[in-house]
């Protein structure tokens, strides 16, 4: 374990494969997964030496752990190790993590006037209202991102607050909360979506059948009408000629 680079890295599930941000990598859990092409510093895989930085604030995103292979800190190749799940409940309890944290910068102060509060605090309530703005809705992906943007602009502003290693602190224990996703698991996840896909497929092709049938049916209705409406002209003529 000495000379491993142990890192963590954010991860999406996109079309049933786990893959960073820009898409290019497939990941598998427990397989390494390289960058073929001449590396440079601005193409190594991004990994983090800290847990802020690994997390897309979507519900069922991903954290992984993952060991990190390369020169310079310029990984190019990484296994993961860990893989967990981000669901809406974590992002919940995140934000209300980094809400008290915000309130706890004026806990002790006894101000009533707004104005007389620290400038962290308020350059981190303007920021959160501003992201929550941006991106709108309840969602609690984006009041967890909308907190995580305000409490690093307030560790920013005096950084002797120390917020940002009190959130890293929680998010490593949270790790030990958040669903673990094994490999196995991943695999059927992924075979689940592919048959979803294909059932979508399926639905589509049964719809387009039906609608075929429907003019089928309409025409041969259409045709129906037709000889009747001319057996009905034929059996008035004979009656007129006293055929009938």
């Amino acid at each position: 374990m000495k000379n491993m680079n142990i890192r963590f890295i954010s991860l999406r599930d996109i079309d049933g494969k786990l893959k960073t941000g820009d898409e290019k990598n497939i990941f598998e859990i427990g397989k390494w997964e390289k960058i073929d092409k001449k590396i440079s510093y601005r193409e190594g895989f991004k990994c983090s030496k800290n847990i802020n930085n690994a997390i897309y604030f979507e519900n069922k995103s991903y954290s992984a752990i993952v060991e990190c292979s390369g020169k310079n800190n310029i990984w190019e190749k990484i296994k993961i190790i860990k893989l967990y799940r981000w669901q809406e409940k974590d992002f919940e309890a995140l934000a209300e993590f980094i809400l008290k944290q915000i309130d706890g910068i004026i806990e002790d102060k006894q101000e009533d006037n707004y104005d007389n509060y620290p400038s962290s605090y308020k350059i981190a309530k303007l920021v959160y209202s501003s992201w929550r703005a941006t991106y709108g809705g309840e969602n609690a992906g984006v009041t967890a991102f909308a907190a995580y943007m305000a409490i690093d602009a307030a560790d920013k502003n005096d950084p002797s607050l120390g917020l940002s290693k009190e959130l890293e602190n929680y998010l490593i224990y949270y790790l030990s909360i958040l669903e673990e996703v094994k490999s196995e698991q991943f695999e059927k996840e992924k075979k689940i979506a592919e048959y979803d896909l294909f059932s979508e497929d399926l639905k589509k092709e049964i719809k387009r059948s039906q609608e075929r049938l429907m003019e089928e049916i309409k025409n041969y209705e259409e045709r129906v009408s037709k000889r009747v409406s001319e057996w009905e002209q034929e059996q008035q003529k004979a009656r007129e000629n006293g055929i009938l």
